[in-house]
């Protein structure tokens, strides 16, 4: 380790400010893969997980005091710089394949590394690729990780909330690299995003950000982007039907004028995107790749009582979303939403009541948000019948 504020100096000694050299104890011998700050100093090698703190109880670490370096757990890590969140730190193991966080285990007494991923198993099915973590604080505490097959995986992460969860994202193209960028205060951080896609038959890489506050977008009853790879028009009180997006010649794209969802065109050569004679002008619009948002449940079950084996019957089903608009629920469209008005969609908060046709005895439930809308889901809730109904 190098002397104190002094990154490129080396100079072993006694002073406490002087650098110091330790050989591990660790039983094997292990390439150091990272070091973490999380209260005390923490050491990832390929093949163990170790604490790292000044042996002398009245000295802090430095070249006055000999180390005390305690193995924790022998998982080993990755080469990939590990994030901490809440004092915990979240790093993925040398297979990159498995996610933990590290933590003090109050049962144990003392630092402990548990599996996130035990529940989720399929979620890194094809492996964690090597590079930078991205960890968004604000507004929720999120570490994103890039997958090998091109897909992005986030872990929300509200551990004393016990709201921790995994999320996919697939799109049109693959994820190459992912960083955050802090904003000001009162905005979220940003999460920034290098993707690979193919477009006009050749090969093209993006810089995107997930835009979440679209200043272009203010106008509207929602700034949040809910299209890939897009690209946002504010004329200024100035209506038109025609835009351009030259990068999406030859894709298939969602068009959203003026908080409506006017349809999909395929983009043409010259990159023109022109509305339909019987879509009227619009000054704010929104044009990119669609994708799906899909959530399903578990099957239902109730505490205390074996119910495993039964048919799973919802009698009657209701949502809670908040500033939302379309969507369906197993196959059926959403129709219990308030009449939209004629200019701009309106977004809705509150529960819906859902069609149950469809619904199969298993009793899981499939929510896929198939427009370009926002849709926060709160709850899922109704009557359910366990058993064979006559």
């Amino acid at each position: 380790m190098s002397n104190s504020d002094d990154f490129n100096k080396y100079a072993i000694g006694t002073a406490a400010d002087r650098a110091l050299t330790y050989t591990i104890a660790s039983r094997a011998l292990n390439r150091i893969e990272w070091i973490a700050d999380n209260i005390d100093m923490f050491v990832g090698t390929g093949g163990s997980e170790h604490r790292v703190r000044s042996g002398a109880t009245d000295k802090p670490l430095g070249g006055d005091s000999i180390p005390l370096v305690e193995r924790i757990t022998t998982h080993g890590v990755a080469p990939i710089q590990p994030a901490v969140v809440a004092r915990h730190i979240i790093f993925v193991d040398w297979r990159r394949r498995q996610i933990f966080f590290l933590a003090i285990d109050f049962a144990e007494d003392g630092y402990e590394a548990l599996e996130l991923t035990g529940v989720s198993e399929h979620i890194t099915e094809s492996n964690v690729r090597l590079g930078q973590l991205g960890f968004a604080k604000r507004p929720d505490p999120r570490v994103h990780f890039v997958l090998e097959n091109g897909q992005l995986v986030t872990l929300t992460y509200y551990k004393n909330e016990k709201v921790i969860g995994f999320t996919r994202y697939v799109t049109d193209g693959t994820y190459e690299a992912v960083a955050v960028i802090p904003q000001a205060a009162g905005l979220p951080d940003q999460v920034w995003f290098i993707v690979k896609r193919t477009i006009n038959n050749a090969t093209k890489r993006f810089v995107e950000v997930g835009d979440t506050e679209a200043a272009e977008m203010t106008g509207r009853a929602w700034t949040s982007l809910q299209t890939d790879c897009a690209k946002v028009f504010d004329l200024n009180g100035v209506s038109t039907t025609v835009f351009s997006v030259p990068h999406l010649v030859g894709k298939t794209v969602d068009v959203i004028g003026d908080g409506r969802y006017r349809g999909q065109q395929v983009v043409p050569a010259s990159g023109i995107v022109t509305l339909p004679d019987t879509e009227p002008a619009s000054e704010t619009c929104e044009i990119g790749l669609h994708y799906n948002s899909i959530a399903t449940t578990m099957r239902p079950s109730v505490e205390k009582q074996v119910v495993e084996g039964l048919q799973r019957t919802w009698q009657k089903l209701w949502i809670r979303v908040k500033d939302a608009y379309g969507g369906q629920i197993n196959g059926n469209d959403i129709t219990s939403y308030p009449p939209p008005d004629l200019d701009e969609i309106a977004l809705y908060t509150g529960d819906l009541e859902c069609n149950i046709d469809g619904m199969d005895t298993d009793g899981a439930v499939t929510i896929k948000q198939n427009l370009p809308y926002p849709m926060k889901l709160l709850a899922l809730f109704g009557e359910i019948e366990f058993g064979e109904h006559g």
